[in-house]
């Protein structure tokens, strides 16, 4: 991938399963929207340690927003609704 390419990622989440997505290192991702067909998605930044969230999905729904990931301080998603549902993201490379 190059800058300014597109990212996106879609995944069928089962419940209480977390999801990451780290980009490579040296590569960061600035996210433009979040979204899920769950009604308690809770969406982070996770550098494995820590974790802090700053977005909960109340079902079916995205969220516009600006935030950037690296591979030092990624994107984790949890879906907690307790049967499978659809979360992901959408943003462009920026490094």
């Amino acid at each position: 991938m190059a800058v300014g390419d597109p990212v996106h990622y879609l995944v069928g989440a089962n419940s209480g399963a977390y999801y990451y997505y780290q980009p490579a290192a040296g590569v960061e991702i600035l996210i433009t929207m979040c979204g899920s067909t769950a009604a308690a998605t809770k969406f982070s930044w996770y550098d494995g340690a820590i974790r802090v969230f700053f977005y909960e999905s109340t079902g079916n729904q995205e969220q516009v927003l600006k935030c950037w990931i690296t591979n030092s301080v990624y994107l984790e998603m949890r879906q907690t609704t307790g049967v499978l549902q659809n979360v992901g993201f959408s943003g462009l490379q920026t490094k």
